[in-house]
């Protein structure tokens, strides 16, 4: 299980570390990197988030700018996936009034790295600071100040593979406690029978499926066109994240003192599951942008 879970993770990290290229990328940029990108030979990272800088992407401060044939990168991003791991990164900065997107190559002179305190789902995190870093001005992804539609696109493309990831994941706490359900006898008969315990499996299997349906629709639009994909993709993230934090609590529950011991398979789900829930967008936010989305098409 945690074998799949990484290559799972190093897949969905493979893309969103690179996809802007794809999507906005010059032809130069294309041929250098996204064959390496491909053969694994080169791991990406998308640089997003800052120290003060979580949700409310508009606030960076990060910065670019054009200086003759080359462009000056200073600021710092913080809790980069794959810091440390990638040959490039794929930053998100304000270049005059607009924010534009740059690759950085990992061993650019003034691009330096450090370790992220470990978390409780550990996976390979840094921060970066960028300290007057120089990159030739075709590393530009895109157009100048047209950043934040590439992002946007981005993540109308990748919250899909979190609630992807959600569904994997609460399907194997169901699997998990319905086998303990199944097997384990109190009170005369199996806890599966039992009134409060049957209703917990029921509501898991209803949560489980209703995201299954709910992420299979939203990636099928992303696929179509994922710049009106958005909404779909936040949804499901949001849906898929939640059910599966409350499947796997209810996991826990059912299997008790056996679901508490340190690296069981549900007690690393339960680990796994809870940072869903605030990664590529915090449910609270989530549902704002949700919200927004609503009252503009009931108008």
């Amino acid at each position: 299980m945690q074998v799949s879970c990484h290559l799972d993770s190093l897949f969905a990290l493979q893309g969103i570390g690179s996809y802007c290229i794809s999507a906005g990328g010059s032809e130069e940029l294309k041929r250098e990197w996204l064959p390496r990108v491909a053969s694994l030979e080169c791991l990406p990272a998308l640089a997003l988030t800052e120290p003060d800088v979580g949700s409310d992407l508009k606030a960076i401060t990060t910065a670019l700018r054009e200086d003759g044939d080359r462009l000056l990168l200073d600021g710092s991003k913080s809790f980069i996936s794959n810091a440390g791991a990638a040959g490039f990164y794929s930053v998100l900065a304000r270049e005059g009034d607009g924010y534009s997107m740059v690759l950085v190559p990992a061993d650019a002179p003034g691009l330096r790295i450090t370790p992220t305190p470990e978390l409780i789902a550990p996976h390979i995190l840094g921060e970066l600071e960028f300290e007057g870093v120089e990159v030739p001005l075709g590393n530009r992804i895109g157009a100048a100040g047209r950043g934040f539609g590439l992002v946007l696109q981005t993540l109308s493309m990748f919250r899909v593979t979190v609630a992807g990831a959600a569904l994997g994941l609460a399907r194997a706490a169901l699997v998990e406690a319905g086998r303990h359900a199944n097997g384990r006898h109190q009170f005369g008969g199996p806890l599966a029978e039992l009134g409060p315990v049957a209703q917990m499996l029921a509501d898991s299997w209803v949560e489980l499926e209703a995201s299954r349906l709910l992420t299979y629709r939203a990636a099928e639009r992303a696929r179509e066109n994922p710049r009106e994909a958005l909404v779909d993709s936040t949804m499901a993230k949001l849906y898929a994240t939640e059910s599966a934090d409350r499947i796997v609590d209810r996991a826990v529950q059912v299997m008790g003192r056996f679901a508490l011991i340190s690296n069981s398979k549900v007690e690393r789900l339960y680990r796994q599951a809870r940072p869903m829930r605030i990664y590529e967008g915090a449910s609270e936010v989530l549902r704002i942008q949700i919200a927004k989305v609503l009252a503009e098409r009931i108008d």
